[in-house]
């Protein structure tokens, strides 16, 4: 079975995931091998090659991708041998599987845990949790949206870290980081709401606008420009 932990950057998605994974290990009542994939190497099934080596090593039983991940093999008879090697595994440990950023994972690996979500059985004790955009969730998994703060969330927030109630500030931080929990952390220990972005906030800014054309990053920076309270000068003015 597979989850899909969904939400936009700084929703706090990796965050609930390594909650989730100490949970599984330190609060269940049966115990629960966690295995997380890489998705920083590169190579086809590099992600599934990660989690299969260290089930291999919790059950001392080789991985099919050690053998055949480069050798002639269909595609469907090695999805079919990793599906029924993990469900061999699965009678041994009960397995959690989880990945970070669904996105960053290749194309083969992706193909192939789907595969396996789908043919395994539905009693086998294994669990794939992954966090990802919701355009980019896994098929067939079950999502889970993290959804932004409202805006009384953020005045518990301010309570909790101011030591009393302040509406307007409550206010403020919530219109400048828009419900993002990660944005919205970072603006809380700021002496003011007025003063420069945080850096994280920066940062994201930045990514997102590398991710757009020429054209498109001109069009945004002028109207950033238009937005801009007009200081002394006479000239600043945007049509």
């Amino acid at each position: 079975m597979a989850w899909a932990l969904t939400g936009e950057v700084g929703s706090g998605k990796t965050s609930v995931l390594t909650a989730l994974s100490w949970r599984a290990q330190l609060g269940a009542s049966v115990t629960v091998e966690v295995v997380r994939g890489r998705t920083d190497e590169p190579g086809s099934f590099a992600t599934a090659c990660s989690l299969c080596e260290q089930v291999a090593a919790l059950v001392g039983r080789d991985s099919p991708l050690a053998s055949t991940a480069g050798a002639a093999t269909s595609r469907f008879a090695l999805f079919t041998q990793v599906s029924e090697w993990l469900t061999k595994c699965a009678e041994e440990l009960r397995l959690l599987l989880l990945v970070d950023d669904w996105e960053r994972v290749d194309a083969g690996s992706k193909e192939l845990l789907a595969f396996v979500c789908a043919t395994m059985p539905a009693e086998a004790p294994v669990a794939l949790v992954v966090t990802s955009r919701e355009s980019a969730a896994p098929q067939g998994a079950a999502c889970v949206a993290l959804p932004k703060l409202a805006l009384a969330d953020v005045q518990r927030l301010v309570r909790a870290h101011d030591g009393h109630d302040d509406a307007e500030r409550a206010q403020r931080v919530h219109e400048r980081a828009g419900g993002n929990l990660s944005f919205t952390l970072a603006l809380l220990p700021r002496s003011s709401d007025h003063a420069d972005l945080p850096a994280s906030l920066k940062k994201h800014a930045h990514a997102e606008l590398d991710r757009l054309g020429p054209s498109s990053t001109l069009l945004v920076r002028t109207r950033g420009a238009c937005l801009v309270p007009p200081g002394p000068s006479p000239h600043r003015q945007c049509g």
